[in-house]
């Protein structure tokens, strides 16, 4: 194992996810990044990434952790920054994930109405701002 190497993605991976974190705006939320191993209760099913990277949230007080795999050296750069990308949105979309596991009474659906107003927004700052932006400034509309 190449520790160097492996302190390196971490790094990297740290960089990338604050990216994603800062442009969906998730100020809101406290997240820690670790190299420990996935909690025992963590589902495996992204066959994409394996256990490459993690997430796990508590809603109630907009806390997470995501976790890189200590063993990252032969992955390429683009697989950890799209690691990172892929938790990023778990935690995003976390609080409806919350909600579809609680009974359904109604003001269940209007808690998920709202959260997904509530990313629509994050994704319409995020990105359709820069993509108008982008459009206006080359099409002059």
């Amino acid at each position: 194992m190449n520790q160097d190497k492996n302190k390196e993605n971490f790094l990297f991976f740290i960089s990338e996810a604050k990216y994603w974190i800062s442009d969906f705006g998730l100020f809101d939320w406290n997240i820690h990044f670790t190299t420990e191993e996935p909690p025992s209760n963590i589902l495996n099913d992204d066959t994409d990434f394996g256990y490459l990277a993690w997430y796990q949230a508590v809603e109630s007080n907009k806390a997470a952790r995501i976790g890189l795999s200590l063993e990252t050296e032969k992955d390429s750069q683009k697989s950890i920054a799209k690691a990172a990308f892929h938790e990023v949105c778990e935690i995003l979309l976390h609080p409806l994930e919350g909600f579809a596991r609680c009974d359904a009474a109604p003001s269940t659906t209007d808690a998920i109405i709202t959260e997904k107003h509530t990313v629509i927004r994050r994704l319409e700052k995020t990105i359709f701002e820069p993509y108008w932006q982008k459009r206006t400034l080359h099409h002059g509309d």
